[in-house]
């Protein structure tokens, strides 16, 4: 399925967009991007602090990143990160901070706090 960024953001209130942090859950990612194609959008946006980019699933910043050169970019406008093929550059591997209008994939979790204790 594909959604705008704010879309994705509130699919469920179980789920949420997915928040990596770690070389191996990216690549992971980058592996299922070059199998399907495309764009999945990450949980890191600067939507809530201005250039201040936060996993929007943790209210974490981030300590791993992988954006392509010079990314990110072009502010105010492209607030919502995603990784995957970006036209011309079709290179699955880098992230790329993005209008959020645009359609991409999405990767969701369970949230922490529905998640049951026994």
């Amino acid at each position: 399925m594909k959604e705008v960024y704010i879309n994705s953001v509130s699919f469920t209130i179980t789920y949420q967009l997915y928040g990596f942090s770690t070389l191996h859950h990216d690549l992971i990612l980058t592996k299922f991007l070059e199998n399907v194609g495309g764009s999945l959008w990450t949980s890191l946006t600067d939507l809530f602090v201005y250039q201040r980019f936060l996993w929007e699933s943790t209210g974490e910043t981030f300590a791993y990143q992988n954006f392509y050169e010079g990314a990110p970019n072009n502010f105010p406008v492209k607030t919502c990160i995603s990784m995957g093929s970006h036209l011309p550059l079709n290179n699955t591997r880098y992230w790329f901070n993005n209008e959020c209008f645009y359609d991409h994939r999405y990767i969701c979790e369970r949230r922490r706090d529905t998640c049951k204790t026994v």
